[in-house]
This record gives C-alpha cells, sequence and structure tokens, in this order.
C-alpha cells in the first residue's frame, strides 16, 4: 500500500516493529507555522500501511517549533524530537516520549528537556534509543557549534 499524500514536508521517518513513524516538523499545526506534526501507520495483517495514521502533536503547538524533527522507534516506544522548542529556553528544545497502549494508539508518558538548557541548544537534534538506555543529543549552537552534548536516559 501506498502512504504517499498523507503528510507533507517530512522531516524523519523510523520503521520498525510493524510501523512507520513520519516526522512532519514544518507541519502548520493550529495555524502556528512549522510547528509541527507526527504520522505513526501501522502494517496491518494483510500486509499493507493503514492509510489513516495516529498523529501526534504537543499539547500546544508553537511556531518554529519543528516537532517531529526528528523521530526513533524501538518496540513501543516512540521519541519525537522538537529542537527549537521554548519550554526551557528560546530554542533549547524538547523529546516527547511516547508508548503505544493498543493497536495504534500512542500515549505521551514524559516531555524531557535537559538539565542545562540555554537558548539554542536544540536538545533532541538527535535520538537512539536501546535495550535500556535512550541518548537525546544537542547540538549546543550558541558557540558556533563549539560544544554539544548527549544525554543518556533509563
Amino acid at each position: 500500500g501506498s502512504v504517499s499524500g498523507a503528510v507533507d514536508l517530512v522531516g524523519n521517518v523510523a520503521i520498525g516493529d510493524g510501523f512507520l513513524v513520519v516526522g512532519a516538523s514544518q507541519k502548520t499545526v493550529d495555524f502556528a507555522n512549522f510547528s509541527g506534526k507526527v504520522y505513526i501507520f501501522q502494517n496491518s495483517s494483510s500486509g499493507t500501511w493503514d492509510t489513516t495514521p495516529f498523529e501526534l502533536t504537543p499539547a500546544v503547538s508553537h511556531e518554529n517549533d519543528f516537532f517531529g524533527f526528528p523521530v526513533a522507534l524501538r518496540g513501543d516506544l516512540a521519541i519525537v524530537g522538537c529542537v527549537f522548542r521554548d519550554d526551557a529556553n528560546t530554542d533549547s528544545g524538547a523529546a516527547y516520549i511516547y508508548n503505544r497502549s493498543s493497536g495504534n494508539i500512542w500515549d505521551l508518558q514524559k516531555t524531557l528537556t535537559s538539565s542545562d538548557a540555554g537558548v539554542s541548544t536544540y536538545f533532541g537534534r538527535s535520538i537512539a534509543i536501546g535495550d535500556t538506555y535512550m541518548v537525546i543529543g544537542a547540538t549546543h549552537t550558541n558557540a558556533y557549534h563549539e560544544n554539544g552534548s548527549a544525554y543518556v536516559f533509563r
């Protein structure tokens, strides 16, 4: 089956365990330009992809947040980056952890920000999920890419 035309301006994709996660980080949501949205498609037992995805957005959409850049998936866990989110500081970034409760229903479990959030740190710029740990990167660009950080969560 085809999922073309279902999203626009894809920021990132992840696939595994019968799910396809597509980040449309430049999508306008609730009149907020470039706020972003994530679509999660499920592969049916017949081998085709659902044509109606589960959609994720933050509780409040803000302009230029880029929710869905990047995305990561492992089992029933999806992590969505939101690199320009301003919760902790201007463009400090955030990462949203979702857990699949049943079928193609994904519930927000936690929102993460960095412990040392500064202006333009871009927490959530990279994400990796392992068996026990997850690593979330921040590029800390306010010093012209001079430094960066990796945050390990259990």
